[in-house]
């Protein structure tokens, strides 16, 4: 059992619509992959001559037999977070194709693919080396703050990513932040997940942030994330963030 989905747009750059015709305009082996992911960067080119760079990404089950059982495969669950957060206000490179392939009569996931436009940045994580470099202050503050408001529009929803590191936002040479690889995230609707899911997005955030940030900055990310400037609020969930990553990291 399988399906491809592709975007309106992109529905002439793929002649073959099968899962095996577009998987095989990228150089990647996958018929025995079976590790976990799979990811490489490649130029397409339209029937008029125009190109696009993308990135083509590949999730495999594990070898176990009902990995994945009656559950969404990784890539199209990522493709579903990624437009979600498209609706949400939060930018991220756009989804071109999606496709899966199961087993087990549909029951089990095998493979499945996200191919995404290649946003022109840089994670955040190789942008921002130390505590001073290399942007300005100004722009930090900046950066900063814009992902604080997109984090709380996140949770707003009920929604936690997951898998909120460093290395899965960009930085563009404007200094916008672009979201990628999100395929955990998913929505948390009773209580004790609203709280367990805020946590673990912004303890992952503080992994790095801790050394890349100065305390101030650290700051005003809550600051803007929780809407207050009241100190004892702030104290308050700053240690918070910091026990539940001791707890986790550590």
């Amino acid at each position: 059992m399988e399906g491809v989905a592709i975007s309106q747009e992109f529905e002439a750059w793929f002649p073959d619509k099968s899962f095996h015709g577009v998987a095989g305009q990228f150089p990647l082996e996958i018929e025995s992959h079976r590790k976990r992911t799979l990811v490489c960067k490649e130029t397409l080119a339209s029937p008029g001559g125009e190109t696009l760079t993308v990135y083509f990404k590949v999730y495999a089950s594990r070898s176990r037999v009902l990995d994945g059982f009656a559950r969404r495969s990784r890539a199209l669950n990522e493709a579903a977070n990624l437009d979600r957060f498209d609706a949400w206000g939060i930018r991220t490179p756009g989804v071109v194709a999606r496709g899966y392939r199961r087993r087990l009569g549909g029951l089990c996931a095998d493979q499945s693919f996200i191919i995404t436009r290649a946003a022109d940045a840089q994670s955040l994580v190789e942008r921002w080396a130390s505590k001073t470099m290399p942007e300005c202050g100004e722009v930090r503050n900046a950066v900063i703050s814009e992902l604080a408001e997109q984090t709380r529009v996140m949770h707003e929803q009920r929604f936690f990513h997951q898998d909120l590191k460093w290395r899965n936002l960009l930085v563009d040479e404007a200094s916008q932040l672009w979201w990628i690889d999100c395929p955990s995230g998913h929505f948390g609707r009773f209580p004790w997940r609203f709280v367990h899911g805020r946590m673990k997005d912004l303890a992952s955030l503080d992994h790095v942030g801790k050394d890349r940030c100065t305390p101030e900055e650290r700051r005003l990310f809550l600051s803007v994330y929780l809407g207050t400037q009241e100190e004892d609020v702030i104290e308050r969930w700053a240690r918070l963030v910091v026990k539940y990553r001791e707890k986790r990291f550590h």
